[in-house]
């Protein structure tokens, strides 16, 4: 049994250690390109297009931001949905916490597992258009070129009764349905819900529980845990800003774009199960627009987002900046022509970009057989009537103000009281 004193020191520098990895975190992203370290007294060079933009004062605020959701996430995970014995699903991303490309649409749940356990995941559906769950390996050992994914159910992979009730069990012995196999290596259970645009939405109840877990409470906290919890926050915060710094880069070496995510890619960024990504970028001046046009295919849910260099969505509260199935106006052909700008270009279907340069793309088609390619192209912000079909309505000030109004309303409905 440690003494006292050993288990004062052994805290203490573990909390060192994580305040070093903290004060490090900046470095992180000055490294990956993402940001840059303030110029020496020769000043930018203005040839760098990427080094002006980083130097934005804004979007240095913003990294900084970002940073500071990632340690929040990283001290939750560690300290509060780390036990794998006693799990409970965290609310971990939202309209405050954002991380790898977020959807404005989702609520995201997960907690820690043991792929050498046996679990079950009960409760209600609620009325989300699509649900998935994956269970996950440690993004790090996923990265040394184990797959991310270890099993994953979607909506029509599961069984509901006909009140919504479910279970699902993880790990032990097959079952044909509503079963997901673990792996010993297996550390983090996902539960992702996509809605449209509800006026009544109703996130799914979900209860976790380990059945071989050993009986009785958790032990009280100690030396060993603030340790092990300490170090899980180290490594999810040593290592996550510059993954998607480097996922940032990729997508961005190639402007106005969107293309479909390879499965090798897919697996490494832990993409959602039952889903075909697309995944882009934009830089456009401030007159000109990015247009976007695509038939959707038959699917659970779809949507089209663009957001931050830091691989966040703007806060949609304030910026329309993703479509939905149901918020979209489609052609008389079924096509989406969705407009991708800084200001407001008086037609339907306008993902705004913050006053953002430029930034990332996300489309994703949930549960879907097919999965159409988008044309994109750069024009003129005072070209774009001609590039619309004839029918396209125009949208007045007044429209658009109650169509922020009404997102407004929905998002603060969704994640009321989570």
């Amino acid at each position: 049994m440690e003494k006292p004193d050993e288990s004062a020191e052994q805290m203490q520098a573990a909390w060192e250690a994580w305040c070093d990895t903290l004060r490090d975190a900046p470095r992180l992203l000055f490294e990956h390109g993402l940001a840059q370290q303030p110029p020496d007294s020769s000043g930018p060079d203005p040839s760098d297009d990427r080094r002006g933009l980083a130097l934005d004062p804004r979007r240095l605020a913003e990294g900084y931001r970002y940073l500071a959701r990632l340690t929040a996430m990283a001290l939750e995970r560690g300290f509060e949905g780390g036990d794998a014995d006693h799990p409970r699903l965290l609310f971990s991303q939202g309209p405050a916490r954002k991380i790898g490309g977020d959807c404005p649409d989702a609520i995201y749940r997960d907690c820690a597992i043991d792929g050498r356990g046996r679990y079950r995941l009960h409760g209600r559906r609620g009325n989300a258009a699509s649900i998935s769950l994956s269970v996950n390996r440690n993004p790090i050992a996923a990265a040394q070129g184990k797959p991310a994914v270890v099993a994953s159910l979607t909506t029509d992979e599961i069984d509901f009764e006909s009140d919504g009730r479910f279970e699902i069990l993880l790990g032990g012995e097959p079952r044909k349905r509503n079963w997901c196999p673990l792996a010993s290596d297996a550390s983090r259970l996902i539960v992702r819900q996509f809605f449209g645009d509800r006026e009544d939405p109703e996130p799914a109840r979900l209860l976790i529980e380990r059945l071989d877990a050993p009986s009785g409470i958790p032990a009280p906290l100690g030396a060993q845990d603030v340790t092990s919890a300490l170090g899980l926050a180290r490594a999810f915060l040593g290592y996550i800003p510059g993954f998607w710094a480097d996922e940032y880069a990729r997508v961005a070496s190639r402007p106005n774009l969107l293309t479909a995510l390879s499965p090798e890619h897919q697996e490494r960024v832990q993409a959602l199960p039952g889903g075909i990504p697309f995944w882009g970028h934009y830089r456009l001046a401030a007159d000109e627009a990015l247009l976007i046009e695509v038939t959707p295919p038959d699917c659970a849910y779809w949507s089209l987002l663009c957001g931050t260099p830091w691989f966040e969505s703007p806060d949609n509260r304030h910026h329309p900046a993703s479509l939905d199935m149901d918020q979209a106006e489609l052609d008389t052909e079924g096509r989406l022509h969705a407009i991708v700008c800084a200001r407001d270009p008086g037609f339907p279907n306008w993902l705004d970009t913050a006053g953002y340069a430029e930034g990332f793309l996300l489309l994703r088609w949930l549960e879907t057989e097919s999965a159409p390619e988008p044309r994109c192209r750069v024009l003129p912000l005072d070209e774009l009537a001609s590039a619309l079909p004839a029918e396209t309505r125009r949208v007045t000030a007044e429209e658009r103000a109650r169509e922020r109004a009404h997102r407004r309303r929905i998002l603060d409905l969704r994640f009321q009281g989570l």
